[in-house]
């Protein structure tokens, strides 16, 4: 896609230390290629290449949360089990780094503002989990499903290309209340 806009992957990256935004921008870019590189030779998929411009946010989303919130998180579970050992301010030597509970809090404070805009566009950590651009593909097409308003009366595949039966399933849009996503 070209456009005249700086791309959401460098506004993500921008304050990131540069070796964690070089790395966050290489995946990115491959994972972006291969994805329309799919996109172009699969009828699969043919339904998300209306929405390339959408596919970029959650793509740079995706790899954001795979590379910085999963870290976080990890950080954060860390540092909670220590802390329930103590009661008092701790400051936790990584190395010679020192994470103090100021920064437990700036980390908690991070991973909760991503989980409130996760939820309030619908993406769950399921969206994102995946390890070939295909599979992030078959996530987008279950995301974007899922804002349709006929959802039931389309075919779901589970990981070995097996229709799953969602007669019981009842509807639930992901849709935010302000409709933001153009899915």
């Amino acid at each position: 896609m070209e456009s005249s806009n700086t791309p959401i992957i460098n506004i993500i990256a921008a304050k990131l230390p540069r070796e964690l935004a070089m790395k966050i921008y290489n995946e990115y870019q491959t994972r972006y290629k291969e994805l329309v590189n799919i996109l172009e030779h699969s009828e699969r998929f043919n339904s998300l290449s209306n929405f390339i411009e959408t596919l970029e946010i959650l793509l740079a989303l995706s790899v954001f949360h795979k590379r910085v919130i999963c870290n976080l998180e990890g950080v954060d579970k860390f540092a909670g089990t220590i802390s329930r050992k103590k009661e008092d301010d701790i400051t936790i030597d990584i190395g010679s780094y020192k994470l103090t509970t100021k920064e437990q809090n700036r980390i908690k404070a991070v991973i909760i503002d991503y989980n409130r805009l996760a939820q309030k566009f619908g993406i769950v950590d399921e969206y994102f989990a995946y390890y070939e651009t295909y599979e992030f593909l078959e996530n987008m097409l279950r995301f974007k499903k899922s804002f349709d308003d006929d959802y039931l009366d389309y075919p779901d595949f589970n990981e070995n290309g097996e229709e799953i039966n969602k007669k019981n399933r009842k509807h639930k849009s992901n849709q935010s209340e302000d409709g933001d996503l153009p899915f």
